[in-house]
């Protein structure tokens, strides 16, 4: 007599492996979609703190200088301007118009660092996976002295 089909403990067998492989890919993708979201909010943080940077450095240049506030914690430039941290916010102040230019900001701090402007800039946003976050340091230099 000859059989035809799978027997029942065959079919289990494949089962077993198929849902044992389906696992490992989907644990694999699930990882790589993590490392993903994890990078591509670090680069947004990095425009956006390099934004930010390139326009204090834009007020300071164009008011021909700056004062740094006592506590370093923001800039005053002579158009009657001024970029300050507060809170988890970087903003520039002027003529009664507040400009946002970053937020999720963790410090902020200007220093005066061998005669050029040096902006110190952390920022930190959370991830939507597992609820982590990424925190980026930024240091950022310019060529413009203060008055």
């Amino acid at each position: 007599m000859r059989r035809r089909g799978f027997t029942l403990v065959e079919l289990a067998i494949v089962l077993i492996i198929f849902a044992t492989t389906a696992t490992a890919l989907s644990m694999l993708a699930y990882k790589g979609y993590d490392w993903f979201s994890a990078l591509a909010m670090n680069n947004s943080l990095k425009v956006e703190s390099r934004t930010a940077a390139e326009r204090i450095f834009h007020l300071a240049a164009s008011n021909r200088g700056y004062k740094i506030d006592a506590d370093n914690h923001g800039l005053s430039f002579a158009d009657g301007s001024a970029a300050r941290w507060e809170g988890a916010r970087l903003e520039v102040r002027h003529k009664g118009q507040v400009t946002l230019l970053a937020q999720n900001v963790k410090d902020f701090s200007a220093i005066k660092r061998e005669g050029v402007l040096t902006l110190n800039l952390v920022v930190e946003a959370p991830l939507r996976v597992h609820g982590g976050a990424v925190r980026l340091h930024e240091i950022y230099d310019s060529g413009v002295t203060p008055q």
